[in-house]
């Protein structure tokens, strides 16, 4: 998008040219992820952690079942299949991927 001069001094009209800028970003930055939750050992976060690239950090969730925890997480699309493998060779098992219709920075 070209920005107009006549954002010069119009608060409301940059404001407005900002929000749809964000809005097109968001779906652009999902369109390149996944969003993949896991089952985890207790034994295995700390590798299963340090696997995950995340956008920050992931959730990790305790379960009913003692010593097990739901691993969420963001990752890039085009790692998804080296990602899960070396994931499932760490001891994570129920590996689901969804795709995510908006991420907000």
């Amino acid at each position: 998008l070209i920005k107009s001069k006549k954002f010069n001094g119009n608060i409301e009209l940059k404001n407005t040219f900002d929000k749809l800028l964000t809005r097109i970003d968001s779906s652009l930055n999902a369109r390149k992820s996944k969003y993949i939750m896991m089952n985890v050992p207790k034994d295995a976060l700390d590798k299963i952690i340090g696997i995950i690239p995340s956008l920050k950090s992931p959730t990790i969730l305790p379960l009913s079942d003692q010593g097990l925890y739901a691993v969420h997480a963001v990752i890039k699309e085009d790692k998804f299949w080296e990602i899960n493998e070396q994931l499932k060779e760490a001891g994570a098992s129920g590996i689901l991927s969804l795709p995510i219709e908006n991420i907000i920075l």
